[in-house]
C-alpha cells in the first residue's frame, strides 16, 4: 500500500515537471519568434533606409553630373567667340549675369552666372546651380582664366574723364560680318576711371556705362549706369618707339623725314602705309587727304597724331588690322582722329593723352585713352572680336563643389 502511494507520488511530480517543461518551452519558442520578428523588421527598416540613401546619393550624383555639365557648357560659351557672353564681355559683366542655361538635361536642369571677376591675370568667377531627380540639387564655383585682349574692355575706355556729345557707341562682330542688320549689338561698353559726362539729348549708348567717378547722363543708355565703380580700368602701358625712327621703306605719299621721325600728307594727297610697323614722332593727315592700309599695319607714335582734317582708310575691313598707338602724354592734345570716309576701321591706344573722335560718320573699332571726347553726332562701333581676339585661351583653374 505504502509502494503504490510512493509510485503514485513520483507519477504526479513527473507530470508536474513536463508540464512545467511544457510551458518553459513554449515560452523559449515564442522568444524566438519576437526576436527573429524584430530581426526581419529591423532588417526590412535597414534595408528600407539604405535604398532611400541609396537613391538620395544617386540622385545628388546625378546633380553634380549635370552642374559640372553646366560649368563645361559656360567655358565653351565664354571661349567660342561668337559674340554672344564671350570671356572678354562676361569679365566686364556685373556679378550674377548669366553666361548659360539648360532647362533640361539629364532629367534635371542647370543654370551658370558671373559671380565676380579678378585681375593679374584677368579672370572671372562662375558659379553653376543645378537640380536633379526628386529636387536634388548641387553647386559648383569655378575659376575661369583668360589672357584678355588690351581692348576686352569696351568701345571707349579711359583713365581720365570721358565726355561724348550727341553721338552714339553700340556694338558688332567682325569676325561674323560687316556692321548692320543682325550684326548690331549692344555690347558698346564705356568705361572710364573718372567721370563720365553724356551730353544731349540723341546720345545712345547701346551698352553699360561704368564710371569710377560719377556718370552724367543725357539721352539713352540700354545697359546699367554705375558711378562709383569699385573695378577700375586696367590701363595698358606703350612704350616709346623710337628715335630712332622708321627709315622710309614702306611709306608713300606725303612729307616724311626720317630724322625727325615726322609725317605730313595734305592737300587732298594720298599716304599709303604697307603693311608692317612703323614708328613715327607725329603724323598729320589735313585738307582732305588720307592714309591707307591694306594689311596689318601697327603705327606707333611718340608724339601727335592728328587725322582731323582729313581720314584713315583700312580696305581689310577688320580693326584689328591697324593700330594706332602713341605713349605721347597730354592732357590736351594726343591723337585727333575723323570718323569721315567709309573705312575708319582701326584700334587706338594712347593711354596718357587726351583722344578726339569727331566727323559724324562711322568708326569701327575700339579707344583706350587718358581722356576722351566724341562729339559732332558720330557712330562708334565697338568690334566685340576685338575683346575676344584671345577667347580661345579661355581655361578653368580651380573647381569645388559649394553644396
Amino acid at each position: 500500500m505504502k509502494f503504490e502511494t510512493a509510485q503514485h507520488t513520483r507519477q504526479s511530480h513527473m507530470k508536474k515537471l513536463l508540464n512545467n517543461n511544457r510551458g518553459l518551452t513554449l515560452f523559449v519558442v515564442l522568444a524566438m519568434l519576437v526576436i527573429l520578428m524584430s530581426i526581419t523588421g529591423a532588417s526590412s527598416m535597414f534595408t528600407s533606409i539604405s535604398a532611400r540613401a541609396t537613391a538620395n546619393t544617386r540622385n545628388g550624383t546625378i546633380a553634380l553630373h549635370i552642374a559640372d555639365a553646366g560649368i563645361n557648357h559656360a567655358v565653351r560659351e565664354l571661349s567660342n567667340n561668337d559674340g554672344t557672353n564671350d570671356m572678354s564681355a562676361i569679365y566686364w559683366a556685373s556679378s550674377g549675369t548669366q553666361v548659360v542655361s539648360n532647362n533640361s538635361f539629364g532629367g534635371g536642369t542647370y543654370v551658370v552666372t558671373q559671380q565676380g571677376n579678378a585681375s593679374n591675370p584677368p579672370r572671372i568667377k562662375i558659379r553653376s546651380v543645378s537640380t536633379g531627380p526628386n529636387g536634388s540639387t548641387a553647386q559648383i564655383e569655378a575659376w575661369v582664366q583668360s589672357d584678355l585682349s588690351t581692348f576686352g574692355c569696351g568701345g571707349v575706355c579711359t583713365g581720365g574723364a570721358m565726355t561724348i556729345s550727341s553721338s552714339y557707341v553700340d556694338s558688332y562682330n567682325s569676325s561674323v560680318g560687316a556692321y548692320g542688320g543682325g550684326n548690331v549689338g549692344t555690347s558698346g561698353n564705356i568705361k572710364s576711371n573718372g567721370d563720365i559726362t553724356l551730353q544731349g539729348g540723341s546720345n545712345s549708348i547701346g551698352g553699360n556705362v561704368i564710371a569710377g567717378g560719377t556718370v552724367t547722363s543725357a539721352g539713352t543708355v540700354t545697359g546699367t549706369t554705375t558711378s562709383g565703380a569699385s573695378s577700375p580700368v586696367t590701363m595698358p602701358t606703350v612704350a616709346a618707339c623710337g628715335p630712332p625712327y622708321s627709315s622710309g621703306t614702306g611709306i608713300t605719299g606725303g612729307t616724311y623725314n626720317s630724322s625727325t621721325g615726322a609725317w605730313t600728307v595734305s592737300g587732298g594727297g594720298a599716304g599709303t602705309l604697307a603693311a608692317g610697323t612703323y614708328c613715327f614722332s607725329s603724323i598729320t593727315i589735313s585738307g582732305g587727304s588720307t592714309m591707307s592700309v591694306s594689311g596689318t599695319t601697327t603705327v606707333s607714335l611718340t608724339g601727335q597724331g592728328d587725322f582731323s582734317g582729313g581720314s584713315v582708310a583700312n580696305s581689310t575691313g577688320d580693326p584689328s588690322k591697324l593700330t594706332i598707338q602713341s605713349s605721347y602724354s597730354s592732357a590736351s592734345n594726343g591723337i585727333k582722329l575723323s570718323s569721315s570716309g567709309t573705312q575708319a576701321v582701326m584700334t587706338v591706344s594712347c593711354p596718357s593723352c587726351n583722344v578726339v573722335l569727331s566727323g559724324g560718320g562711322n568708326f569701327y573699332g575700339a579707344i583706350i585713352a587718358g581722356s576722351y571726347t566724341q562729339s559732332g553726332g558720330t557712330h562708334l562701333h565697338y568690334d566685340t572680336h576685338l575683346g575676344g581676339a584671345s577667347n580661345t585661351n579661355v581655361k578653368m583653374y580651380s573647381w569645388v563643389q559649394t553644396f
